[in-house]
């Protein structure tokens, strides 16, 4: 049994195997999770510091910069992440 995908592509509908497609967009994908990754990095980076504030927070009143420097950070954390693994490759 062959998996068939069809599309339109100009002059008409072609039949094209699922596994070429799947094949072919697959370097696309990767690319699309290895720039995801430091950007995940720099968001979680800002959730746990975010989470670890809470608490002292509760504590001592922070500044309102506060919030915003640690998103500055988390950033920094995730761009530096990405040029040390472009330098690796």
């Amino acid at each position: 049994m062959r998996l068939l995908l069809r599309v339109g592509l100009g002059d008409g509908p072609r039949d094209l195997p699922l596994g070429g497609v799947v094949v072919g967009t697959a370097p696309a994908a990767s690319a699309a999770v290895a720039a995801g990754v430091p950007l995940l990095l720099g968001i979680s980076a800002f959730v746990a510091t975010t989470g670890l504030l809470g608490p002292v927070s509760q504590l001592a009143p922070l500044h309102e910069a506060v919030q915003i420097v640690t998103m500055l950070i988390g950033l920094a954390v995730g761009v530096d992440y990405a040029m040390f693994y472009l330098r690796r490759m």
